[in-house]
């Protein structure tokens, strides 16, 4: 079977042409780095993402903070991860890398903050 994919890696965004057979890949082309070879390989197993997202934080400066995943995800348990992120509610003050939260879902992945919020001083 052929399949054709863009790569996601870099802003080159090369479009390569895989050949899968018995789930395995034979052959490949059009990527013009290693990663993107990798990313393909990868891909045919399961499709990984990263994503960000945002957290409501209470007495803050912000109403929100923004956070991203700090590898990547398997793309099926993105809608599960944001689930619980539009649940969470988190107290500033919140800083940049933060952890919000650890090992999401038991995923091996952290939920980290991507910015500062201050908190409000009365």
């Amino acid at each position: 079977m052929r399949k054709e994919i863009i790569c996601i890696v870099c802003p080159n965004s090369c479009k390569m042409s895989l050949v899968i057979e018995n789930g395995e890949l034979i052959d490949m082309s059009g990527a013009s780095c290693e990663q993107g070879e990798e990313y393909a390989a990868r891909e045919i197993v399961e499709t990984m993402r990263t994503f960000s997202s945002l957290v409501k934080v209470t007495n803050g400066t912000l109403p929100l903070v923004s956070v991203r995943v700090s590898d990547v995800v398997p793309k099926e348990r993105i809608f599960d991860i944001i689930a619980i992120l539009k649940e969470l509610s988190i107290s500033a003050p919140v800083e940049i890398n933060q952890i919000i939260i650890h090992d999401v879902l038991g995923l091996g992945v952290d939920v980290i903050a991507t910015k500062d919020v201050k908190k409000v001083i009365s």
